[in-house]
């Protein structure tokens, strides 16, 4: 009883967000990304059958092997699993605020500011990895404040391993180690690259396959480009107005905190590693996208790996504003999470937008399903595979995932196949021209919206 006296508000703040993640995805009838957040999920239900796929860089390893026994279960199991791992972050983001003795309902906040940024709260509900690297680097911030860096410079280590995007924390948790002269810690924070690479040794004979079979390099230009500016353009959907707000709230605040010299290592660090990973990911992205490198294609969700890490710096500042009237602190604060709740409850801020793709590719489906009942299907688009309820990447699906060389002349087996504008020329290389009677492919269905097509071919022997 003691425990809820204390902890009431936290408790009530949990329920609340989770109850709005749920009632968001009780109300989406696609899923959120019908792209990549399906097929994260269909490389971690396929790896108890295909074990390699669990040294599959594109799906990030850890994020397969946490994973994986969440997507036994369907797509559903995925956003449980991230579910959870956002209920961990809020609970790591409070302990470190309790610790450095922040306003309770500025901590109340924390979530909120979270949950109203559309990128983040995507990310959840679509299966993606970043809401996992959020946690570690979370959990390592908690770590590094505690000072035991032994914890701290594994989870940094790790991260390499969750997105490809930790190989900053790493190089960053690596400076600060050496400022403070841990000289075992460094041991621990390239213990998972030598377990990861040591593992990859033995199957792919390459010590250095973490680097060599990236898919990701320089060259890579699938996706075209976009402007060096685009993602501080796009700042509303990965940081939104509110966290600008909170940011621009805090530097007068930050610059005293650092001009006083009021911070310890502890702090210094949290803060290097928060804006550092924030920033430069940001930065980093904004580089490919904007000369069309490394498979860039410009997505904002990729700045929320490190947005918890920042937004809880700009609580450590705020509370070290210099309040003229103490007493006007929990009022102002309780007011901050009055605000953000309200904002949430009758602002339909997730309410799925179905874009033209996945309109067609359900009518397609819809107009179809008994017809490809029991069939081989070729395709590259997840989100038809999925409402067929297959996954193509178990050996015995009726499903298979399409590729220029399949139609080379054409597929040498199958009966149907599902092109769209485009998953069909981007992902799988398989311009509309070549599907044609000719070749042995006879249209049977077309939908089209806004410039969008889709075509269901049959594939005649």
């Amino acid at each position: 009883m003691t425990f809820l006296k204390q902890k009431w508000s936290y408790l009530i703040t949990l329920v609340f967000s989770l109850a709005w993640l749920l009632y968001n995805y009780s109300q989406l009838t696609a899923p959120v990304d019908p792209g990549d957040g399906i097929v994260h999920y269909f490389y971690s239900a396929a790896s108890w059958e295909n074990p390699i796929l669990f040294l599959e860089l594109w799906n990030k390893p850890l994020f397969t092997i946490l994973t994986s026994s969440f997507a036994q279960f369907g797509l559903g199991g995925m956003i449980f699993f991230n579910v959870l791992v956002f209920l961990l972050t809020i609970i790591f983001a409070w302990r470190i605020l309790n610790h450095f003795q922040v306003n309770r309902y500025f901590a109340l906040s924390f979530p909120l500011f979270l949950l109203l940024t559309q990128d983040y709260s995507n990310t959840i509900l679509a299966g993606h990895t970043e809401p996992l690297f959020s946690l570690l680097l979370l959990a390592a911030t908690w770590f590094w404040v505690k000072e035991k860096y032994l914890v701290f410079a594994f989870l940094i280590g790790l991260l390499m391993f969750s997105r490809s995007e930790g190989q900053l924390p790493f190089l960053l948790g690596l400076m600060l180690l050496t400022y403070i002269r841990q000289w075992k810690a460094p041991l621990y924070l390239f213990a998972p690259f030598v377990i990861f690479a040591t593992i990859g040794w033995f199957v792919f004979d390459d010590f250095l396959w973490y680097f060599n079979r990236s898919p990701y390099h320089l060259g890579n230009n699938i996706y075209g480009a976009g402007t060096y500016d685009h993602y501080l353009m796009s700042y509303k959907n990965f940081l939104g107005n509110h966290g600008l707000f909170l940011f621009i709230l805090a530097i007068p605040a930050t610059i005293l905190h650092f001009a006083k010299k009021e911070f310890t290592i502890q702090t210094c660090g949290m803060t290097f590693l928060g804006f550092g990973t924030f920033l430069g990911i940001i930065f980093a992205h904004s580089y490919f996208w904007g000369s069309g490198q490394n498979g860039s294609m410009g997505l904002t969700r990729i700045a929320t790996q490190a947005l918890p890490s920042f937004l809880l710096c700009q609580f450590y500042f705020l509370q070290k504003t210099p309040w003229k009237w103490p007493k006007l602190s929990n009022p102002i604060a309780l007011g901050l999470v009055g605000i953000l709740t309200l904002y949430l409850l009758f602002t339909p801020y997730l309410k799925k937008v179905v874009k033209p793709m996945e309109v067609i590719t359900k009518e397609v489906f819809d107009a179809n399903k008994e017809t490809l009942k029991g069939q081989k299907v070729w395709t590259s688009n997840p989100y038809f595979c999925l409402l067929l309820g297959e996954n193509y990447m178990h050996k015995t699906s009726n499903v298979r995932l399409l590729h220029f060389s399949d139609i080379q002349p054409r597929p040498l087996s199958g009966d149907y196949l599902f092109w769209d504008s485009h998953f069909g020329p981007l992902e799988s290389g398989v311009p509309l021209e070549n599907l044609n009677e000719n070749n042995g492919f006879e249209v049977i269905d077309s939908k089209e919206k806004e410039n969008v097509k889709g075509f269901l071919f049959e594939i005649k022997p």
